[in-house]
């Protein structure tokens, strides 16, 4: 009855969530029909923090004496509670939801306020204790039955992440630019280039590229004038050098399938801390890259070595 009701809606609520069937019973329905909802083989759990409600004790004589009972009251003490008065001791349980002070004193009104959250997270907890001793793994029970909503959808299988969404689009990656000297640009070109490319990479022309880990790495060098030429050939990358990778491949499989190439001695070559991947696209074209220590970790690079 009342707010009690509400409080034992959701606890049945809760219970379904979890495949156990249950359902709603209002005293005054029961009294006019619902009564045929119970079965030989159910418990009835009763809701009233008073536990003196006239609509509840009216309907218990109409009750089948073999049906077990279940009270959450604010009673502490079993023979003092009505709702057991008439009935075999077996057969019921006392669940106390007592609250330590009166509402009317706590809040100058005696609406239901800490008396229902008491008897909502002793339904709360029932219906988790039921759940663990009725299946191996209520988890898995729970998410079965809730497919939708926020929690249907973090129990949704997630979508694999494709390599083509973590790339940067080669065609966004600015080109190092110095027409003063012949020799061509100098790692302070490529570092102020780095410092306004949104990705850290930069490309000293239309078919190599540089890292921004390589970059990290040059900026460390004393003379900046000197020109990128000079650096070896693992800082600049040609892109006849970078190595293909669908970017329609989900990430997991292209760490699986490096992983399983670098158990041989030439994938341990080619496929190595610098390495570049280049990302096809649907026409066969590289249109993204990412570096290899983006998807494989530093150590596992080092490994096998």
């Amino acid at each position: 009855m009342g707010k009690s009701g509400k409080i034992g809606q959701k606890f049945v609520a809760t219970l379904n969530s979890f495949g156990i069937r249950s359902a709603f019973l209002h005293p005054t329905e029961a009294m006019h029909g619902d009564l045929g909802m119970i079965g030989l083989e159910d418990t009835l759990v009763i809701l009233t923090y008073s536990g003196r409600t006239p609509e509840i004790l009216s309907l218990l004589s109409h009750l089948p004496a073999t049906l077990p009972l279940v009270a959450v009251t604010s009673h502490e003490d079993f023979c003092s509670c009505p709702l057991f008065t008439s009935r075999s001791s077996k057969l019921c349980t006392l669940l106390p939801a007592p609250i330590p002070r009166a509402e009317v004193e706590a809040f100058g009104v005696p609406t239901p306020t800490s008396s229902t959250t008491t008897a909502l997270a002793l339904t709360d907890a029932l219906a988790l204790v039921l759940a663990r001793q009725l299946h191996p793994n209520p988890s898995a029970i729970f998410h079965h039955y809730h497919p939708g909503g926020a929690i249907g959808a973090s129990a949704a299988p997630a979508e694999p992440q494709l390599m083509e969404s973590i790339a940067t689009r080669v065609d966004d990656v600015p080109i190092i630019e110095d027409r003063q000297r012949q020799s061509g640009p100098t790692i302070l070109n490529a570092l102020l280039t780095a410092a306004r490319s949104a990705s850290g990479w930069v490309r000293p022309s239309s078919d190599t590229i540089i890292a921004p880990q390589q970059i990290q790495r040059i900026g460390r060098r004393a003379d900046l004038n000197q020109p990128l030429s000079s650096l070896e050939d693992m800082i600049v990358v040609e892109k006849l050098d970078w190595i293909s990778i669908p970017g329609a491949n989900s990430i997991q499989e292209a760490q699986q399938w490096i992983l399983h190439m670098r158990q041989t001695s030439r994938g341990r070559t080619f496929l190595k801390s610098g390495t570049i991947l280049g990302i096809v696209d649907s026409q066969q074209c590289v249109s993204g890259v990412v570096e290899i220590e983006e998807i494989i970790d530093e150590d596992q690079l080092q490994q096998q070595l």
